[in-house]
């Protein structure tokens, strides 16, 4: 992470911010719009950018914005009032596929020239992992809140991908200790 922000330019470092600070998919940064911010709720509501989708299995209806983007993404959307807020140094919105371009073109241009060691499977979805790992660890007590910040439907995918860094069978151990049902 403090690699590729030193390196990269930094359109594309605004972009390994965010998803760094929110745990967004990289293809729903690429469409978020100056519009889509709610300051007095202090997230973006994307749920317009899933409407009319086929496939049901991702939709997202907010992305909750920690205290530092708020000020990334204030500054972006006074820069870019229409059309996406996340560009490249061209001023040309980001998909998702020149995002990956990108890392990928970043990787191998600095692992030649300043001989940068770039752990194996590097990618910008790595980052929804880092932090759904990162909030785990400081609140394994609040996966309900993980599963809304992730914009999951239910607990299944955190149990699947996450399960080993929480134990539930010890916590509900813990809870039945001090429970006093009458």
């Amino acid at each position: 992470y403090e690699t590729v922000l030193r390196v990269a330019n930094p359109a594309f470092a605004n972009v390994v911010r965010i998803l760094a600070w929110t745990g967004a998919r990289p293809s729903t940064i690429c469409k978020v719009e100056a519009r889509h911010y709610m300051p007095d709720l202090l997230l973006w509501d994307v749920e317009d950018l899933y409407k009319g989708r086929k496939s049901k299995r991702k939709y997202v209806r907010r992305i909750w914005l920690s205290p530092q983007a708020i000020e990334l993404v204030e500054r972006l959307n006074r820069e870019h009032s229409e059309g996406p807020i996340f560009r490249n140094s061209k001023g040309e919105p980001w998909t998702p596929d020149t995002l990956g371009i990108y890392l990928y073109q970043l990787q191998h241009k600095f692992s030649e020239t300043k001989k940068l060691a770039w752990p194996e499977g590097l990618c910008l979805y790595g980052l929804r992992h880092t932090f759904a790992t990162s909030f785990i660890r400081e609140h394994p007590d609040k996966l309900e809140y993980l599963r809304e910040l992730l914009a999951h439907k239910d607990l299944k995918m955190i149990r699947l991908h996450y399960g080993h860094l929480f134990d539930e069978h010890q916590a509900m151990h813990k809870v039945l200790q001090s429970f006093r049902p009458v």
